[in-house]
């Protein structure tokens, strides 16, 4: 199923190719173990994938700028960037796709900190089943489409906005000229 940092990889049942139902997946894990672990979930989890592994930043982030990956799952403890710097540096080059961070280490202020670097879920890898995982791959691309709504929103907010400030500023324009056209009549 996994692939190298160099290039995607499609993942095949039965010996018959199948269509990405979930897009192209960038996992990004130097643990052998922990990454057979995530390939087993994916593979219980009846979804249909394309998995690429990466074991470094590094490799992602040139993958990353190579590939359109609509998710991506990460460890927090790679060997050339470790903890929640590598969430906000996947997110500096990547807006479009989805990122679930898998950790070792039980720690409610680490899962809040990759949350606001970006980062749409956070699973404890000892909890990983076909289950949590389908379920953070859902939840955390809701959030990421929730997200993107958001922003669309707020960037119409500030267009609007600027349309408004700019026709105030001419009403006020036309203001004054009435009020001048006004006082010249009444003389």
């Amino acid at each position: 199923n996994g692939g190298s940092a160099s290039r995607p990889t499609r993942c095949h049942r039965n010996g018959v190719d199948m269509k990405t139902a979930l897009g192209p997946i960038l996992l990004i894990e130097d643990d052998d173990a922990d990454a057979i672990l995530v390939e087993r979930a994916l593979d219980r989890s009846k979804t249909e994938y394309d998995l690429t592994r990466a074991h470094t930043l590094e490799d992602a982030i040139r993958l990353v700028k190579q590939y359109d990956f609509k998710l991506v799952l990460t460890d927090l403890g790679l060997p050339d960037c470790s903890g929640v710097e590598a969430v906000g540096r996947l997110r500096a080059v990547t807006s479009d796709a989805t990122i679930i961070v898998l950790s070792g280490i039980e720690d409610y202020k680490a899962r809040l900190r990759t949350l606001d670097s970006g980062a749409q879920d956070f699973l404890i890898k000892s909890e990983v089943s076909a289950f949590t995982l389908q379920r953070a791959i859902e939840h955390g691309t809701h959030r990421l489409d929730s997200e993107r709504s958001v922003r669309r929103l707020l960037d119409e907010v500030r267009t609007q906005k600027t349309r408004l400030e700019q026709q105030a500023k001419q009403l006020d324009r036309q203001n004054r000229r009435l009020r001048k056209l006004c006082k010249t009549a009444q003389q």
